[in-house]
């Protein structure tokens, strides 16, 4: 299962033989525009993001224009250390491919809307998500701080099946695979001893 980008603009049931946005589509707010073109591009097999943003010349802090792409887009930045041989590096596993699929959405101040610009379908690469397949949403706020308390809890130790366990019972949001549990468990954790450490240790931070 593949990530989504942006979770809380649409649902799978949102992506029902969904239409591509054409340029001149209006929507009376932003993040349906956005859904709109998710929404389609999710059932081609393929994840956007929100991209740039660019202001309105007005200076009041309102926005002119968002570019939504595929989170293929940006170019790959490989990390190599001095030391160490080329023959002996890892192969880089970055899904970025400066793929230039993109569609612009342009504020109109005069009618109060926002309309689709530029639109641009085609990839350089395959879609991610197999036919048939789903993407793996991201974790609500509500099951971040669940998974926060629990993780760090001082009165009992609390595995990641146990954890699991309380986010179903709770059921505030998608269902999260066992290394997305993981990984938050030992985000917090860590953060958690670090704040611990900062305040002199142990002792000192009770």
């Amino acid at each position: 299962m593949l990530e989504l980008g942006d979770h809380d603009l649409f649902t799978e049931r949102d992506c029902i033989s969904p239409q591509a946005p054409e340029t001149g589509d209006v929507f009376d707010e932003l993040h349906l525009a956005m859904k709109a073109a998710f929404a389609y591009q999710l059932s081609q097999g393929y994840i956007w993001r929100k991209g740039q943003s660019t202001p309105h010349p007005s200076g009041d802090g309102s926005t002119k224009k968002v570019i939504v792409r595929c989170n293929h887009y940006q170019k790959a930045k490989p990390k190599r250390k001095p030391g160490i041989d080329p023959s002996d590096q890892r192969r880089g596993k970055s899904i970025r491919t400066e793929c230039f699929a993109h569609v612009n959405i342009n504020y109109s101040r005069q009618a109060g809307v926002w309309k689709i610009g530029v639109t641009d379908w085609n990839h350089n690469h395959p879609p991610p998500i197999p036919e048939g397949g789903t993407a793996r949403q991201r974790p609500t706020g509500e099951q971040v701080e669940t998974i926060r308390k629990l993780a760090t809890s001082t009165r009992q130790r609390f595995s990641r099946a146990q954890i699991a366990e309380a986010l179903a019972v709770t059921g505030n949001g998608p269902e999260l695979e066992p290394r997305q549990i993981s990984a938050l468990m030992t985000k917090h954790r860590r953060e958690a001893q670090e704040q611990v450490l900062g305040m002199g240790g142990g002792f000192s931070a009770m």
